[in-house]
């Protein structure tokens, strides 16, 4: 690494250890002048960092420093403004030329010089016949690309080379939206995901291409927090804060991940700890009520050699609904997340992680309104309901690279618990029904995977795995308390119907993947994945009165089992660098069980849901990649289709729909027309029909009807301006067409559009913006059953702080 004179002023020249293309992200606030080098690690005899302070009268300190273990940061700070720095790459180099107007007052040697200093560039299998480098007189001049970098596939590479239908929201993309708090909001910017929250922020319906996740079955699709399974319906659903980016992955993944997914896996990467002390803030006041903050703080414990990352988050909001018999809004909010980080490298080719997480979720009342309300914000119940949970996480993730291969193992035990969850089941100013349910979930999982090197000149990329997990679903008690006024409906005062349950699941899982690249345009994909699941169900049913409790229905003991094998089959060909086609075909499962909730024996089990996945697209990139436009058609055939039915207005169980057909789109574009300029667009396409299903609870032919959950339409739209002087802005249009409820279709939404906005302005290391939410009151509902309905944020604004020390 060297300082030194140029002919216009200084430059710093970085030494490489070979001759790739680095991918170097520049920005500038004020007077500093800052560049990520992504995929590099620096490597110094004496240090970890670079530094020399004012090496000419207009240029403060030159800084380069190590970000985390995979990149680098190079950071310039003016005297007064930032400096105009030309980044010029050639073989082996990098070189920064900081042109200044006081050349004369350089020194004629180098100001500096560590000749065991330079850039180690981890190689990534780039496709064949690469765009050569930009010469170096464009240099300044030429727009960033829009590359973006993904793990989905268990290896890093560009999201653009990744032959799935994925979408990706990195950690600038994740801050700049600055309303990302729980994983509903997700589902906004991702075509045909969506995730409905029920009555409270901690119960929510996931659906990717039609296929869901219910309270009583087996995900279809996965939630990963740093490769950690949350298999529970309710999963990390809130305070999502201090991410590295969120990978949502389309399709059936059981060749990749540990825990089976038939739609699809949500893949949540937090930021790992570091060598370099950090501290973040973040302040936040609005309407309705809204107060929050967060908080992390980063660095070495042992220099070098263990590092730590503490963060915590609190928000907590006033309610939307209006309850006008006691004057009150019942469904207010509030919530703290806490997660401890351990980084440990005991040697170059060895990375120890330790987490910790802690959620605790104080809701109020249910967001629910009665079906026969005027008004979709208003209540009158004699009390206001109550939805607390806790959950915490631990988590040992070991590394090992060896030149041959990488070795991952991830150990994990995660509990979450809800005590209490009571609501006013008759919604009326009676004391006439009220419903609670206590549980708990205790799940445990280790997974294994054997892999080839990131960095393999072969031409075989490959990957093994094993699976554990088990689950123990534990229903404490859940039932209906009868109040005084329960006679006015035939029920006998001052008594309680409640049942006891306990289901046990076991998942045992061998898994693989393998890419041969056959020509320099052609790859060959195979996978298969082995998995046995185990169900045990044991569940009680009591009356209590006043006079004694008795058990009213015979005890239920009862297990089964599946075991099945999915195989994997797809081909890549890459037209040019720049575009390139995939076809793929999948099978996918999701596990049978038992409902809890039925007293009909004949309805105790259900089976499981088989589905084969047929997927094509094209994935392209334009105009020295200042355009991205990806296409991915789907048709899913799925037997068994699993459906969430009512047997009385507060009792729901799973059953089998015969056959469903479903086939659709994902159209995702990005476009950078300008600097400092983003816009994009995101449209989903989706028809999921069931096309033979007779109803065994009505007797009713629903053949032809919609499933739920499944909008026709969803389509995002973003437009982001960030000048170099500070101002920042962000507008966004989200949509989806009408859907419905449940699957007699007699519950529905019609479309709606959410509007949003965030404006701003930033220095070097702090920022203040104003942002809103729903910013024309749109009232829509997201959950709904015979008795209740579950509605939607409304209008929420608000200004927020932020800043880095």
């Amino acid at each position: 690494m060297r300082v030194e004179q140029g002919l216009d002023g200084v430059q710093v020249t970085l030494e490489t250890n070979n001759d790739r293309e680095l991918q170097i992200s520049p920005t500038q606030h004020e007077q500093v002048w800052s560049a990520d080098i992504a995929d590099a690690q620096l490597q110094l005899e004496s240090d970890q960092s670079f530094q020399i302070m004012a090496p000419v009268d207009e240029i403060q300190s030159v800084s380069v420093i190590p970000v985390d273990a995979n990149n680098v940061r190079v950071e310039i700070v003016g005297e007064t403004d930032a400096p105009n720095v030309q980044v010029v790459q050639t073989a082996g180099k990098l070189t920064l030329k900081l042109n200044t107007s006081s050349a004369e007052a350089i020194q004629s040697d180098p100001l500096e010089t560590l000749p065991a200093a330079q850039i180690n560039a981890q190689q990534i299998p780039e496709p064949a016949e690469s765009e050569e480098p930009a010469e170096s007189e464009e240099s300044e001049e030429s727009e960033e690309p829009l590359r973006i970098l993904v793990t989905a596939e268990r290896f890093e590479e560009s999201l653009q080379d990744v032959p799935i239908s994925i979408t990706t929201l990195s950690s600038e993309e994740i801050e700049d939206i600055g309303s990302i708090n729980t994983t509903s909001d997700i589902s906004r910017y991702v075509p045909n995901l969506n995730i409905f929250k029920r009555e409270v922020d901690t119960v929510a319906v996931y659906n990717i291409r039609g296929l869901g996740n219910s309270f009583l079955g087996s995900p279809a699709v996965g939630l990963y927090i740093d490769d950690v399974p949350a298999s529970e319906f309710i999963s990390f659903a809130t305070n999502l804060f201090d991410l590295e980016r969120i990978e949502v992955l389309r399709g059936p993944q059981g060749t990749l991940y540990g825990q089976n997914t038939s739609g699809g896996v949500i893949n949540i990467i937090t930021k790992p700890p570091t060598n370099e002390w950090q501290v973040r803030t973040l302040a936040g006041i609005g309407d309705p009520g809204i107060y929050e903050g967060r908080l992390l703080v980063n660095g070495p414990i042992v220099e070098d050699n263990l590092f730590f990352r503490l963060s915590g988050a609190y928000r907590e909001r006033d309610g939307f609904l209006d309850n006008v018999f006691l004057d009150t809004d019942p469904d207010t909010r509030q919530s703290f997340n806490g997660r401890l980080q351990l980084l440990w490298t005991p040697a170059e080719d060895w990375d120890i992680s330790l987490g910790a997480t802690y959620e605790d979720v104080n809701n109020g009342a249910p967001a629910v309104v009665s079906p026969s309300s005027p008004n979709l914000f208003e209540v009158e119940q004699d009390f206001d309901g109550e939805a607390d949970t806790n959950a915490n996480t631990q988590s040992l993730r070991v590394v090992h690279r060896a030149p041959d291969f990488t070795l991952t193992s991830i150990t994990a035990r995660r509990d979450w618990r809800q005590d209490p969850y009571i609501a006013d089941f008759d919604q009326s100013p009676l004391d006439a029904f009220r419903g609670f349910v206590v549980q708990e979930i205790d799940q445990f999982s280790q997974e294994v995977r054997l892999q080839s090197p990131q960095d393999s000149a072969s031409d075989w990329r490959w990957l093994i795995g094993a699976y554990y997990q088990t689950r123990d679903y534990d229903t404490e008690e859940a039932g209906t308390e009868f109040g005084q006024d329960a006679g006015l409906f035939g029920a006998i005062p001052n008594s309680i119907d409640r049942q006891v349950a306990d289901l046990d699941n076991q998942t045992y899982a061998a898994f693989s993947q393998a890419t041969v690249q056959l020509s320099e345009r052609l790859s060959l994909t195979g996978g298969l994945r082995l998995e046995h699941e185990r169900r045990d169900i044991e569940r009680a049913r009591f009356f209590d009165t006043p006079l004694g409790s008795s058990e009213i229905e015979p005890r239920v003991e009862d297990e089964a089992d599946w075991t099945e094998l999915l195989p994997k089959l797809a081909v890549e060909y890459r037209f040019s660098p720049s575009l390139g086609a995939y076809a793929s075909v999948t099978r996918g499962f999701k596990s049978g069980g038992f409902s809890p909730n039925s007293s009909d024996p004949e309805f105790l089990q259900f089976d499981p849901e088989r589905t084969w996945n047929f997927e094509t697209g094209v994935k392209s990139s334009w105009l020295d990649e200042q355009l991205t436009a990806n296409l991915a058609l789907f048709y899913i055939s799925a037997d068994g289709y699993q459906v969430l039915r009512n047997f009385s207005p507060n009792v729901a169980t799973l059953v089998n729909a015969a056959d469903a057909d479903i086939f659709g789109l994902e159209l995702e574009t990005r476009a950078r027309p300008t600097e400092g300029l983003d816009l994009v667009a995101g449209i989903g396409v989706i028809s999921t029909r069931f096309s033979d299903f007779i109803d065994p609870v009505s007797g009713q032919d629903f053949s032809g009807n919609e499933a739920p959950y499944a909008p026709a339409l969803t389509y995002n739209l973003a437009a982001q301006y960030r000048d170099p002087g500070g101002l920042f802005g962000r507008v966004e249009l989200q949509g989806t067409s009408s859907y419905f409820l449940d699957d007699a279709n007699e519950l529905g939404q019609d479309a709606y559009a959410l509007l949003n906005a965030r404006i701003g302005y930033e220095w070097a290391r702090s920022g203040v913006y104003l942002y809103a939410n729903n910013l024309l009151d749109e009232k829509y509902l997201t959950a709904g059953f015979q008795t209740f309905r579950g509605v939607g944020d409304r209008r929420t604004f608000g200004i927020q702080v932020k800043t880095e020390f």
